[in-house]
C-alpha cells in the first residue's frame, strides 16, 4: 500500500505540480504586472509533457528489471 501512495505522489508531483505552479505563477505576474506573458505557457505545457513522457519510460524500465526470474 505504501509502495501504491509513493507511485501516486510521484507521478502527481512529475505531471501536475509544476504546470500548476506555472499557472498560478502567471496569473499572479499578470494580476500584478498587467503585461502579457501567455507566450510562455506552451513551453511549460511541452516541457511538462515530455518530462512525464520520460519518467513514464524510466518506470517502465526500472519495473521490468526488477521482476523475479
Amino acid at each position: 500500500m505504501a509502495m501504491m501512495i509513493d507511485r501516486l505522489v510521484l507521478w502527481t508531483i512529475e505531471t501536475g505540480l509544476i504546470t500548476s505552479l506555472m499557472a498560478i505563477a502567471l496569473a499572479t505576474w499578470f494580476l500584478v504586472v498587467k503585461q502579457n506573458l501567455w507566450f510562455m505557457w506552451p513551453n511549460v505545457v511541452g516541457n511538462s509533457l515530455l518530462a512525464s513522457s520520460v519518467a513514464k519510460r524510466a518506470r517502465q524500465m526500472t519495473n521490468t528489471m526488477n521482476l523475479p526470474m
